[in-house]
């Protein structure tokens, strides 16, 4: 399949071919454009610069049928994809990047998650680099973020999710677009309805220039699980819901169950999809892979997709973190065969 390159107009030439088909919800359902519903279940390419189109082969053959592929932008690091002198304030190379391992994963039949994260829009005072790099003239006490800037959230909402958005339109199999993940992390309450402003602003910037494919929020401290029903948008029925239920919750069965329970109460009394952008735990915690066995068939009885943290963890020589492949110093990947055939078998049951 051929595709635009990068970058793209806003505007589609009205002579183009069909818009590719998308899911669409019918009240919490996830359905197929052939009108079957799907749970979304796989692995997130979330470990910057390791992750690449090579990866959605042997993902593909663990029978996932999704991926989360992660985007970074505004925050410091290799992996920040913010270019204040490109175009739309995106990084090309980065932007190429994720659209490659986005159209191979297409290529291989799974539905993706595009994501776009974002340190320093969603807190900016996670560490004391975070704080350097996203306030570097201390302006910002409470936070150089999307909350408290609205030249950001407008750059952001305005004009890099749009075009973000623009050029994933013609592709294929693209499931939600998760928007801002783990927003207002550490936040209280009066940070509720400036997280749904958030949304609603890059929801309608988006919609500008594709009008179809659902989105997936969160609410704030982080995706916090307990708190979903904060996120809710009531005038809107393409949006699905997700809440974290990374490391803490899984190795402790008695919380997991809480949090996913809050979620699915979210799912019936609102009659809206959920799913978890962050399902996984430490190889260290877990070691017979108990947990993780656990974890998944609670989502499969809930019928809640998921997507595991993560396909590769970038740290060498650490196979107790996350990450169902980590490298060795000289290079070489290690598959951690126990998890990987867990989730194996809840993927192709």
């Amino acid at each position: 399949m051929t595709h635009h390159h990068f970058p793209l107009p806003a505007a589609r030439d009205p002579d183009a071919k069909e818009l590719p088909e998308r899911l669409h919800f019918e009240g919490s359902r996830m359905m197929k454009p052939n009108g079957k519903e799907i749970v979304l279940r796989g692995p997130c390419f979330g470990s910057w610069g390791e992750d690449t189109p090579d990866d959605a082969a042997p993902v593909k053959a663990m029978a996932a049928n999704s991926v989360r592929v992660n985007l970074k932008w505004w925050r410091p690091g290799d992996a920040d994809s913010r270019d204040d002198r490109g175009f739309a304030f995106l990084l090309r190379k980065n932007i190429e990047h994720w659209l490659s391992m986005i159209d191979a994963v297409i290529a291989q039949g799974m539905w993706v998650i595009p994501c776009v994260d974002s340190d320093c829009g969603q807190n900016g005072l996670q560490d004391a680099e975070t704080v350097a790099y996203c306030d570097p003239y201390g302006m910002w006490p409470q936070g150089h973020n999307f909350f408290l800037d609205p030249s950001m959230r407008r750059t952001y909402a305005g004009i890099v999710w749009p075009t973000l958005a623009t050029a994933l339109r013609m592709r294929e199999r693209i499931a939600m677009l998760e928007l801002q993940p783990e927003p207002a992390g550490g936040r209280g309450p009066e940070y509720a309805p400036l997280v749904q402003q958030l949304y609603r602003e890059i929801i309608a910037g988006i919609r500008e220039v594709d009008q179809d494919t659902p989105f997936l929020i969160g609410a704030r401290n982080s995706y916090d699980i307990m708190l979903c029903d904060e996120a809710y948008l009531p005038e809107r029925t393409d949006v699905a819901y997700t809440g974290n239920l990374l490391a803490q919750w899984v190795k402790n069965p008695e919380k997991f169950d809480k949090g996913l329970a809050a979620l699915v109460a979210m799912r019936d009394a609102r009659n809206v999809p959920i799913y978890c952008q962050q399902l996984g735990r430490r190889s260290s915690d877990d070691r017979d892979c108990s947990l993780l066995r656990r974890a998944v068939q609670k989502a499969r009885e809930a019928r809640m997709g998921y997507a595991y943290w993560e396909w590769k963890n970038h740290v060498k020589d650490n196979p107790d973190s996350y990450g169902l492949n980590y490298p060795t110093k000289d290079g070489a990947w290690i598959r951690k065969d126990a998890e990987c055939a867990a989730l194996q078998e809840d993927w192709q049951a």
